[in-house]
């Protein structure tokens, strides 16, 4: 029988309002050390948001608590920093503070098309989430359809960190997420979805299907610059590798993303990673350079059955 690991590569070939309202106004926290206040990520998430971890000591812990610093001296030595090429420098940088405000709304305008004829599939709908609510069961907007362009428009609230959900007829049921607060109106592109049809065509070409009720994670890397993030690798997560893009297919030969300008509908560099099998749960996943191991990006998702999870993720974040 071949091994977990074998079987992927094969298939690579082809294919707690409390803390949480301190957490968003800077205010601290006191915590009872001695008593674990997690023991899951998922439990953090529903604490306190998107991005919180749970530590071996069962305290949850803020986006990029952990990481490889690369540190020089600087100056007279008292002043201590991590060198970055210049693209990923605002890893560095202090995230600026902001207050959820449900009055205030932003507009997204947002698209999303087959990855194979880039067009939006027939059918299709999206769904706004809030970001503990991990079968949606409340939803923020609900059943939103494209416009004559294409694009979805979702007034959202400012500050929000939650996610989307995105179905159509003969479409492999999509979650789009990211790990930055969407606090301006803006124009984007969204997921590339794939169809069922796709996905057993490449499990076929693969010899081997992926193991059902698991769940896909596909990532998109952006730098400071917001430009495609190539360069970038990512810890192994629930007994599973990485892979990364070359061209529309993944190729189990690199080791780390590079860039790509066919999956997008509008033909733009993308730098594209992901992991296949994962077990359905809220998941943490984190991204460093290759080049020295420094963390840059971190997030923590909904991972659904049979379902593929896109992800949007910025570094700094």
């Amino acid at each position: 029988m071949k091994s977990r690991r074998h079987r992927r590569e094969a298939l690579l070939q082809s294919v707690s309002l409390c803390f949480a309202l301190c957490h968003l106004l800077g205010c601290g926290a006191w915590l009872d050390v001695d008593v674990p206040q997690c023991d899951t990520d998922k439990g953090c998430v529903g604490l306190l948001g998107r991005g919180f971890t749970c530590n071996e000591a069962g305290v949850c812990v803020p986006p990029r608590a952990s990481g490889t610093a690369v540190e020089a001296v600087t100056g007279s030595g008292s002043e201590t920093k991590t060198q970055l090429p210049e693209r990923w420098a605002c890893v560095n940088d202090k995230r600026g503070d902001f207050v959820a405000n449900p009055d205030k709304t932003v507009k997204i305008r947002m698209d999303a098309v087959d990855l194979n004829t880039l067009r939006v599939p027939d059918g299709l709908v999206a769904t706004a989430c809030s970001p503990a609510d991990y079968g949606c069961d409340a939803p923020v907007i609900e059943n939103a359809m494209p416009g004559s362009d294409g694009f979805f428009e979702f007034n959202l609230p400012y500050g929000w960190e939650g996610y989307m959900t995105f179905d159509a007829p003969n479409v492999v049921p999509g979650i789009l997420a990211t790990n930055r607060a969407y606090l301006d109106s803006q124009t984007t592109s969204g997921p590339a979805l794939l169809t069922v049809k796709a996905e057993q065509d490449l499990a076929d070409h693969a010899g081997h299907p992926l193991e059902p009720g698991t769940g896909v994670a596909i990532f998109e890397v952006r730098d400071c610059n917001d430009s495609a993030g190539d360069g970038v690798t990512f810890d192994p997560v629930a007994d599973q590798l990485p892979f990364y893009f070359d061209g529309a297919l993944p190729a189990r030969n690199l080791t780390a993303t590079m860039i790509s300008n066919l999956l997008a509908a509008g033909r733009e560099s993308r730098a594209v990673a992901g992991f296949d099998n994962i077990p359905p749960s809220y998941t943490t996943f984190h991204a460093r350079l290759a080049a020295s191991g420094e963390e840059i990006a971190s997030v923590t998702i909904p991972i659904r059955a049979d379902t593929i999870t896109y992800v949007r993720l910025y570094a700094g974040y």
